[in-house]
């Protein structure tokens, strides 16, 4: 039990933490953590025997927070003691017990939301109060707060309220006894200002109770709270049939926090989230900020069984936790909110970002051995394996050995051995081993290509690394296990073949008739491996049918077409992998830039044209690069060239989405168009922003078309109109403004965002770092503001460094950061400020920018005048 008094709410909070637990080793020597070197034993006990007591505390192993309580005797095996102390910590900056606010519009300070609330993953719990804070340590945890009533309305925590009692303007609230579970999904929140919507969720085939939803929120935020809390309560259901196991308590609270420093916390009962990157009305935001809320919402309620009911034994399995809640945030989006294509968007978006990071030499395998990383490894790369795997195995077989996972190790500990024990045990699949499969996946970095050729009689398989930097010899040190899938040009539809290749080579006997035309591995993108396909003028055999394929399927470009023997996501990949291909040296950019824009100038898919322009591994790179290097020219023009076929008939006044097209396509066409300025598009998007502006913002335009219009506007429009959209940015619903307006290629301007929204108080807000990363990903072909973010990022690192404790939740930025750099010059500036600020030097993310930098200037050497060559023949 843990008693907490929140009277000095400013500075300061004091409590005390009574322990009971189990003894399972002889010892005379109990230890716990604790952040601070003010604690006091209040007691010890022990029911085997009553003279044992504490005769020494030492505050042992600072660096790890652990005290020491030096016993009088042995505790034997199978004691059942209990001890307490009191305690005084303090109120933090982001971790911990931190306090937050909220500013409503009207700024009256009687109307602002605030809070102290905890954040405790991933060793924060010390912090707050005296604990055993390990995964491994499950316990049953209940609370007794005392608060002045006059500075807070209510306290939070994980499980309900059973009673309360006030004296003297003192408000003592106790709470339930939770489930068993670990101590970093802890979650207290002493709130002032908030309103609440509710649901209840009745009772099922999985429970026998009902189960409360409740939503904090600042009063002027009332409309962007139905949305998440419905989408919550309908995941919420969704798992619980996808695993046959209901959610084990009575209420779960959502909350949302101003400055978390995390998209979301999984909290048991009580999950905060970061509440710019929550709240959304889709009448009001485009696709791009529902399906990023929309997937938080969903990403959290799934750690309620991956993380809280079964939890890792070490941090070193944080993959567990993060890779199956993105992969089931992705499954469960699908299932209820089909038109956002979750799926489809993580394989053309987050994937492809998470495998350019997983392709430099200094990237890290899924599982670390020790600790491991919350980055896009571990959230992305980990999902796409185990999608492959659910793929390979059948949905069916994956969520029955999931839901014999989870019902053997709920209330408990599991490693990834016991995932695959579990998936294992059915005998419905075919791909022999799953450990040793696996193994070959989350144990060693990066991701196979495979080099594929065929003639008459059989097929060709040989397998490396793919890496930007590494060695021939380097990429031939790995192997995978790899569950490939591939179809042939005669093949009915949905007809594939699978074969697994787990040595350097491999031969397939092709056992047909005729030669085939063309072989395509990879069947819809499920595999998480690259292919390269070495055949002599095996690209315009592609080429021949990809331009049937995409005349006969202009009368149905919905994303769901898979009725061509190259669906949207082959027709896509293909230019992907050409393009990766090319990145490492196995093609020439110009074969696969030729291929590219053979393919593109007939697509109609919005599946297939995204997959083709994405930032990494796509088309984009190369924009990219060109666009930095001053060739800004020929990338408009290419664009032009290629997407102004798909312009005619669009109105951006009244345009509302058809059932003839994804709902966003039209929106993403006009936004590539526009901002490569394609003159028509942009006479639209000036007239119709002059309209909104003269209305004073009132006029009713469609959230896909104002994700174009602000944009571009930053980019084309006056000085004046850019500031009327400074004016307008709040820390509320209009944040998605700020976005937009970081389109500007005026170094100056984005120089003013950043000083006006992050750096003009002492404090660095603690969202900054997604923010900056944001500006850095929307601006990333603009050198000058680059070095302007760098510039003051080096001003307030040690703000910004400290704000978020470990390196992970910085590394994104710093990624983005690195990734605009590609001169020489850069390379000593970056080699420079390692000397200079404090701890870069330890991170991973350094070590991988240095390559990144490396990278970039072999790039640029070796590639740069080939492509604008092809630029220059292909925009005649």
């Amino acid at each position: 039990m843990n008693a907490m008094s929140a009277h000095d709410w400013r500075g300061s909070f004091s409590g005390s933490s009574e322990i009971k637990f189990e003894v399972l080793e002889r010892t005379d020597v109990v230890i716990f953590h604790f952040h601070y070197p003010w604690l006091e034993v209040n007691y010890f006990q022990c029911e085997r025997s009553q003279n044992i007591t504490v005769i020494d505390m030492t505050f042992c192993l600072h660096q790890l927070d652990m005290y020491a309580l030096k016993l009088s005797d042995f505790l034997e095996i199978g004691d059942e003691c209990q001890f307490k102390v009191d305690f005084n910590a303090s109120i933090q900056n982001a971790y911990g017990l931190f306090y937050d606010e909220y500013s409503p519009q009207t700024s009256k300070q009687s109307e602002i939301s605030y809070s102290l609330v905890t954040n405790l993953q991933d060793k924060y719990a010390r912090f707050v109060f005296p604990c055993l804070d390990e995964p491994t340590f499950k316990a049953r945890f209940s609370l007794v707060a005392t608060f002045n009533a006059s500075v807070f309305d209510l306290v939070l925590f994980n499980s309900p309220q059973t009673s309360e009692t006030n004296l003297g303007g003192l408000k003592t609230v106790f709470f339930e006894k939770t489930v068993p579970m670990p101590t970093y999904v802890v979650a207290i929140a002493f709130v002032k200002n908030f309103d609440v919507q509710e649901k209840t969720v009745p009772p099922n085939e999985y429970r026998d109770y009902p189960v409360l939803h409740r939503m904090f929120y600042p009063k002027e935020l009332a409309p962007y709270v139905q949305a998440p809390l419905e989408l919550a309560t309908e995941s919420m259901e969704v798992f619980e049939g996808l695993f046959n196991i209901g959610y084990p308590m009575k209420k779960c609270d959502h909350f949302p926090v101003r400055s978390l420093n995390v998209l979301g916390m999984e909290n048991w009962g009580l999950i905060t989230y970061s509440l710019m990157d929550l709240l959304y009305k889709s009448e009001d935001f485009g696709i791009k900020h529902e399906l990023s809320a929309s997937s938080l919402v969903v990403h959290e309620m799934a750690h309620q069984w991956f993380g809280n009911l079964v939890t890792m034994n070490w941090w070193d399995n944080i993959w567990l936790n993060e890779g199956f809640a993105t992969f089931m945030s992705n499954t469960g989006l699908q299932l209820i909110k089909p038109e956002l294509k979750a799926q489809e968007r993580f394989y053309t978006g987050k994937l492809w970002v998470a495998l350019d990071m997983d392709a430099f030499s200094s990237t890290h395998p899924i599982h670390q051995p020790d600790l491991g990383s919350f980055d896009l490894i571990t959230y992305y790369k980990s999902c796409g394996v185990l999608s492959m795997l659910e793929f390979s195995m059948g949905r069916d077989n994956f969520f029955a050995g999931v839901s014999r996972y989870l019902e053997k190790f709920k209330y408990s500990n599991a490693d990834v051995d016991d995932l695959w024990a579990m998936l294992s045990l059915g005998s419905n699949h075919s791909i022999g081993n799953i450990s040793a499969l696996m193994d070959t996946w989350i144990n060693q970095k990066h991701v196979p290509i495979v080099n594929v050729t065929f003639d008459e009689e059989n097929i060709y398989l040989k397998q490396s690394a793919y890496c930007y930097m590494c060695t021939q010899q380097q990429r031939s040190k790995n192997r995978w296990s790899i569950p490939l899938t591939y179809t042939f040009p005669d093949d009915n539809v949905g007809v594939f073949h699978t074969f697994t290749l787990d040595s350097e080579t491999a031969v397939i006997p092709l056992n047909r008739a005729t030669q085939p035309s063309w072989i395509k591995f990879n069947t819809n993108s499920t595999g998480l491996y690259r292919m390269f396909y070495s055949k002599p003028n095996i690209l315009k055999e592609f080429e021949t049918t990809i331009s049937q394929e995409a005349i006969n399927s202009q009368s149905n470009s919905s994303l769901d077409n898979y009725s061509l023997s190259l669906p949207y996501m082959d027709r896509g990949n293909l230019v992907i992998d050409a393009l990766a291909a090319a990145k490492v040296n196995l093609l020439t950019y110009r074969e696969a830039l030729e291929f590219a824009s053979s393919a593109l100038m007939k697509e109609q898919n919005q599946g297939a044209i995204e997959l083709m322009l994405d930032d990494k591994f796509g088309l984009s790179h190369v924009f990219e690069r060109l666009t930095r290097n001053g060739y800004q020219f020929l990338v408009n023009k290419f664009v032009i060239k290629h997407l102004k076929r798909l312009y005619p008939g669009f109105d951006m006044a009244s345009w509302t989405p058809t059932t003839e097209q994804p709902v966003d396509f039209k929106a993403r066409i006009l936004e590539l168009l526009c901002l490569e300025g394609y003159q028509p598009c942009l006479d639209e998007a000036l007239d119709l922003f002059q309209k909104w502006e003269e209305a004073d913002g009132n006029l009713k335009i469609h959230p896909y078309i104002k994700d174009v219009l602000f944009p571009t506007v930053s980019r084309y429009g006056s000085l004046a109109q850019w500031e009327y959209m400074l004016n307008r940015t709040r820390y509320n619903k209009e944040d998605l403004m700020l976005y937009k307006l970081w389109s500007t290629k005026d170094s100056t301007l984005i120089r003013r965002i950043l000083d006006e929204h992050f750096f003009n108080s002492p404090n660095i807000k603690e969202e900054t770092s997604r923010l900056l990363t944001s500006l850095y990903y929307s601006s990333k072909c603009n050198q000058p503001g680059s070095m302007v973010v760098w510039e003051l990022i080096k001003t307030h690192w040690k703000d910004l460094y400290e704000s978020y404790g470990y390196m992970d939740l910085f590394g994104e930025l710093l990624t983005a950061v690195f990734s605009n750099f590609d001169s020489p010059s850069n390379l000593h500036e970056l080699l420079y400020a390692a000397s200079t600020l404090g701890h870069l030097n330890d991170s991973f993310y350094y070590a991988q920018g240095l390559e990144s930098v490396a990278y970039n200037i072999k790039w640029k050497d070796y590639y740069l005048y080939e492509c604008v060559q092809v630029f220059e023949e292909l925009t005649k």
